[in-house]
């Protein structure tokens, strides 16, 4: 908890220095997830996971991005996993750029008080863009909050993620803060399937002038055993 208050602390302050340069852009976007998840066989150990995810500016009314991702992880069982995995980006919006983004991943799931869990992810980004000169590198955190309502299908989430970008790209992203994101919602379980909705906030640190986008989320997620 406390870590999250700092987290958050050092955005908003960071939000308001930066807000100085410039007028805050305000921008609307909805965001649609499926993502499928389980076990290669006989190994209960090795995990597999795909994810297709679109999103859509409401603000300017187009197709934004798609996101196509894919991997292969392992469980130490000790609530624990590695993943390896890629991705390919091809954005639209304003005009079309591709992007092959390969990424390593630790996470780490734990239950803390019943009917309440608790996930940290962290990611490491490696990014190919199109017309950019050099490969720019990004690392990410989350933490993510999941909370049972009792013994109901339905649970509260809350999440909150910081992007850094390590390098500088000659026409890729600049070095440093890039955004962060924090999510507000709920989740209702259908056995294997599970629907989740909700509010993303998302802080963009731009020069001259930073954005935050208002983003509408609804992601269906297939975990399979």
């Amino acid at each position: 908890m406390l870590l999250r208050l700092a987290t958050l602390t050092a955005v908003l302050s960071s939000t308001v220095a930066f807000g100085q340069q410039g007028p805050l852009e305000h921008q609307g976007q909805a965001w649609g997830l499926i993502t499928g998840t389980g076990h290669l066989q006989p190994s209960k150990r090795v995990r597999w996971y795909a994810e297709v995810q679109s999103r859509i500016g409401l603000t300017d009314r187009r197709f934004n991005l798609l996101l196509l991702r894919a991997a292969l992880g392992f469980d130490n069982g000790a609530g624990w996993s590695v993943w390896l995995g890629n991705g390919w980006v091809p954005s639209f919006n304003p005009s079309y750029r591709s992007e092959l983004r390969p990424w390593l991943q630790v996470s780490g799931e734990h239950t803390v008080a019943p009917g309440f869990r608790v996930i940290n992810r962290s990611r490491f980004e490696v990014r190919f863009l199109d017309n950019a000169q050099g490969i720019s590198v990004r690392v990410r955190h989350m933490v993510r909050a999941v909370y049972k309502l009792g013994d109901s299908p339905y649970s509260l989430v809350a999440s909150d993620e910081l992007f850094v970008t390590v390098n500088k790209v000659t026409g890729g992203p600049a070095q440093g803060l890039d955004q962060n994101r924090l999510f507000i919602g709920a989740s209702r379980s259908f056995g294997v399937p599970v629907l989740e909705v909700g509010y993303l906030a998302t802080y963009v640190w731009r020069s001259p002038a930073p954005r935050l986008s208002h983003t509408a989320l609804v992601w269906l997620a297939f975990n399979f055993p």
